[in-house]
């Protein structure tokens, strides 16, 4: 939604300052997968950076196999690719892992149930909306 107001300089930075900042970390830590998955996230999201993004969510996958989130996020890059395809692929793959793969919401039922519910809502995104276009400056 920010991408559609005036902030687009501010969102910029915060954009290239959590990218510089989660590097760092990942120059310290390279087998955290958490934090491969949320710099490609919010690359993803902030339509840029693309295929460095879906480097570092391979990653995270890589690391974590079969973590439904992480392989949500795969998707989302390729979505905001314009590759549909490939994006619906990997949405399924993510609503498969959040029924029978891992999850980190320790056996909570109800977690698991909205976990798969709202992945299934990433697919239905995946398959039927336009895709996101980066900010003017990007």
């Amino acid at each position: 939604a920010i991408r559609t107001t005036d902030l687009t300089k501010q969102y910029d930075l915060w954009v290239e300052e959590s990218h510089q900042h989660l590097n760092n970390s990942l120059a310290e830590f390279p087998e955290s997968s958490n934090t491969h998955n949320t710099l490609a996230w919010i690359l993803s999201r902030a339509v840029r950076n693309l295929d460095i993004g879906i480097k570092h969510s391979e990653t995270a996958l890589k690391l974590t196999p079969f973590e439904a989130s992480y392989i949500d996020t795969l998707g989302e890059l390729w979505f905001a690719k314009g590759n549909r395809e490939k994006a619906v692929e990997w949405g399924e793959q993510a609503v498969l892992a959040s029924k029978y793969g891992r999850l980190d919401t320790m056996g909570r039922r109800s977690s698991a149930k909205t976990r798969t519910y709202s992945l299934a809502g990433q697919l239905e995104r995946f398959r039927s909306q336009p895709f996101p276009k980066s900010s003017p400056n990007k």
